[in-house]
């Protein structure tokens, strides 16, 4: 009988606490994660600085030369004809591709997933691509 009683004290004593703790910790994770994934997508909270393939930094707000963010996401929704406050997921980086400086934008509206890029200088459309989400 007595053995019986040392194995609910081992059970009480920690295995049940030892399993909350991990509930516990499982749930703070599930909630950090949540809230990590919710982005603001005012443009003037997106960094500028961006570090690029080869781990350099490109700095947008150093070179005058460049279209702004706002420039080039707007010349992406024109394209499809719809408004900013329409989409989804909005993600903007200033990257080299092509051979040349541009905005790397993607973003989801509707079913679709959409991506862009941007030449940096003069805004031109250099690639989209759309793709059900």
């Amino acid at each position: 009988m007595e053995n019986s009683k040392n194995k609910n004290d081992i059970f009480y004593k920690y295995i049940i606490p030892i399993l909350l703790s991990i509930i516990v910790i499982l749930l703070i994770a599930i909630v950090l994660l949540v809230l990590g994934n919710k982005k603001d997508y005012n443009l003037d909270n997106i960094n500028d600085n961006t570090i690029n393939d080869n781990g350099t930094n490109i700095d947008n707000s150093t070179n005058n030369n460049y279209i702004s963010k706002q420039e080039a996401l707007n010349i992406s929704l024109n394209n499809i004809g719809i408004t900013q406050d329409s989409i989804l997921d909005l993600d903007i980086e200033l990257d080299y591709k092509y051979g040349k400086t541009v905005y790397e934008i993607s973003f989801n509206y509707k079913k679709f997933e959409y991506e862009y890029y941007i030449d940096a200088i003069n805004g031109e459309i250099i690639h989209s691509f759309k793709e059900l989400d």
